[in-house]
């Protein structure tokens, strides 16, 4: 084992003292082993100081804390287990803010995933997803499916309601509906709007019922005798009638009867009845 002998003495200071390779002798600055050169005890000496630099320092590895805020000429960390930068944190795949998390690009900024989903948390529960589905959008309220665009086209899931005004050339669809559910309907009465049936027929439904159906040539109630026109206390002012029928032989009904014996009805204005 080679051995160090005499004292070096810079400035009143030991540089390096005698000793062999079990450790540092009394008053050493430094000391060899077979592991390398080392201060005499941990934390106690630096290499160079703030007036005297080194030149270079040349080594296959290098450990401990980079003081200096900034560091032009360190282009690769290698492999960090995690990484401090302000109040962010980088560790595995996450990045951690402390306060706002401001991504500012001065071009577009781009999410490119290969999995099809951006998902939306608050304090790690899911409120939202954007997904990919054939290179379309959809947007989802936690998993459950809202919105789907197709070009200009959106198609909506459930009900849409909150809307004051509807305004664009396009034309709006939706979906065909029942008496129970119609597709139009009303915030408070939702069970209460228009509904799209086969024929085609639009139905006009009360509380989950529909009550008069329109087709391309009829206005009719939904069941026969189902529904009177006007009512008492709800008279129309005047009803202008091209053509009758009764409801047992459905022919033309050459006679009009007006109220009954007992209750005759008298006309204080014009009455039309075309009765060719």
């Amino acid at each position: 084992m080679a051995q160090l002998k005499g004292g070096t003495t810079i400035g009143g200071y030991t540089a390096i003292h005698s000793g062999n390779l079990d450790g540092p002798m009394p008053g050493s600055v430094v000391y060899f082993d077979d592991e390398g050169l080392h201060p005499a005890t941990d934390s106690s000496y630096n290499c160079g100081s703030s007036s005297y630099y080194w030149a270079n320092v040349y080594g296959d590895s290098l450990w401990g804390e980079i003081q200096t805020a900034a560091q032009p000429h360190i282009t690769s960390l290698g492999t960090l287990t995690s990484l401090t930068i302000d109040n962010m944190v980088l560790d595995t795949n996450t990045l951690t803010s402390t306060g706002d998390f401001i991504i500012d690009g001065s071009a577009d900024i781009i999410l490119d995933v290969a999995g099809n989903d951006v998902i939306l948390k608050a304090a790690g529960a899911i409120f939202g997803t954007f997904s990919n589905s054939s290179t379309h959008l959809v947007i989802k309220d936690v998993s459950t499916t809202a919105m789907t665009f197709n070009g200009a086209a959106i198609t909506f899931a459930g009900a849409l309601g909150g809307i004051t005004t509807i305004t664009g050339s396009s034309d709006i669809t939706m979906g065909n509906g029942a008496a129970a559910t119609p597709s139009y309907n009303f915030a408070s009465y939702t069970t209460t709007g228009l509904y799209g049936a086969a024929g085609p027929i639009l139905c006009f439904t009360v509380s989950g019922t529909a009550r008069l159906l329109m087709s391309t040539s009829n206005l009719y109630p939904d069941s026969d005798t189902g529904m009177s026109l006007g009512g008492t206390g709800n008279a129309y002012s005047a009803s202008y009638i091209h053509t009758m029928y009764n409801g047992v032989d459905h022919v033309r009904t050459p006679v009009i009867t007006i109220g009954t014996s007992a209750h005759a009805t008298p006309v204080t204005g014009d009455l039309w009845i075309d009765t060719t």
